[in-house]
């Protein structure tokens, strides 16, 4: 099984692998193709942002995994790849700031997981090269992680569904088997 998507240069093609549902893919497609960063170009129409200051910017990440009451993410403004590209002083101090913004003002958050992803992606399991972090905070309704690797079985189970995913945005969901059908079902 291998992933082929028109415009999209295969190196590239490892970050369809983090959409979880239909209309993420194809937004990711259409970035890939375009090779827009989705954070330096953020769509007003999905991401609303709830505060900001002169280093980061934030927003509720429109594609939540289950289980989570917040999920939010934490962009740095410029378009950096990793924390050596930080200003040790105006960043960082920064960074505290808008994150105590958002738990104790915006969302008044009583605990959870701040997690910043940098670097090569293949270390850092990143959906963007653009540097960001995420703030988690469970519903206490199911299982809530934040993934650094996947096992092998995660990512063919991925695979699949992109390559699933890409089968529906060429044709459509009544042409997928019905093993794949099975697997995206839940994610249209």
């Amino acid at each position: 099984m291998k992933l082929e998507v028109p415009g999209v240069p295969e190196q590239r093609l490892f970050w369809l692998l983090h959409a979880s549902m239909f209309r993420q893919y194809c937004e990711a497609v259409q970035r890939l193709q375009s090779g827009t960063c989705p954070f330096c170009e953020l769509d007003g129409n999905v991401n609303r942002i709830v505060c900001q200051n002169g280093s980061w910017f934030a927003w509720p990440n429109p594609w939540p995994q289950p289980g989570q009451t917040h999920h939010l993410v934490i962009a740095h403004r410029r378009h950096i790849r990793h924390v050596e590209e930080l200003d040790p002083d105006t960043d960082w101090r920064d960074l505290g700031k808008i994150v105590d913004e958002l738990t104790s003002r915006c969302y008044r958050i009583a605990g959870g997981v701040f997690a910043m992803r940098f670097g090569d992606p293949k270390f850092s399991l990143a959906s963007e090269e653009h540097l960001h972090s995420n703030i988690r905070v469970p519903s206490g309704e199911g299982h809530v992680e934040v993934t650094v690797a996947w096992s092998r079985s995660e990512a063919g189970r991925k695979m699949r569904i992109a390559c699933a995913f890409e089968k529906m945005r060429r044709g459509t969901f009544s042409e997928l088997s019905s093993r794949e059908k099975k697997l995206v079902e839940n994610r249209l």
